[in-house]
């Protein structure tokens, strides 16, 4: 996951399942990803850690997902504080087998391959990882905050929170639900209703 505001862009993920987790946690607002992200620092998150810490998260990643556990890394200079990332696990236990040497040395790699491939105007075309399924697939949301901004009469942060709010009331994802209301399949009228209840 990457950024510096509250609008986190998932540059990539390894297949479907670790795609929703990343949107789970942007959904609930909680998690390891952005723990680690604020702190600057690894967070390793058991099952029971994550019941007790974000029980929002953890009860939706244990209902769609299969993972159990998640180590959260945060990128490394020139890009520290600015992203980080998430290895899903499927059990609390596979947490002791990861060797954080190897962690470290892909986290190293990412962080690089992103610094070189166009962070700091290396790239001679479209960067692969904007215009990607999972950066594209949350390419709605400032759109649709933009939209209920001037729908509604909220700041930025509380119309990401009414998404946010919509989403979790419906058993929805952010990205899905301001899909939606880009393409106007849910007037921005309906979540101030929601708002007041």
């Amino acid at each position: 996951m990457f950024g510096t505001s509250g609008i986190r862009v998932p540059v990539g993920s390894s297949d479907e399942n670790a795609a929703a987790a990343e949107r789970l946690q942007f959904t609930t607002a909680q998690g390891p990803c952005l723990d680690a992200h604020r702190s600057a620092r690894t967070v390793l998150a058991t099952e029971s850690t994550m019941a007790e810490q974000w029980p929002q998260f953890h009860a939706a990643l244990v209902s769609r997902t299969p993972f159990r556990a998640v180590i959260a890394v945060p990128l490394v200079p020139p890009l520290d504080g600015m992203g980080t990332v998430d290895l899903y696990l499927h059990n609390s236990s596979d947490i002791a087998r990861v060797l954080m040497a190897d962690v470290l040395e892909v986290i190293s790699a990412v962080t690089r391959t992103l610094a070189v491939d166009g962070l700091f105007g290396q790239a001679a075309g479209p960067l692969a990882w904007l215009v990607g399924p999972a950066t594209t697939g949350r390419a709605a949301v400032p759109v649709a905050m933009g939209m209920l901004t001037v729908g509604l009469d909220v700041t930025s942060t509380d119309a990401l929170a009414l998404l946010r709010a919509h989403a979790y009331a419906t058993d929805r994802i952010v990205d899905d639900l301001a899909s939606d209301i880009v393409s106007r399949r849910i007037p921005t009228q309906h979540l101030r209703l929601d708002r007041n209840t």
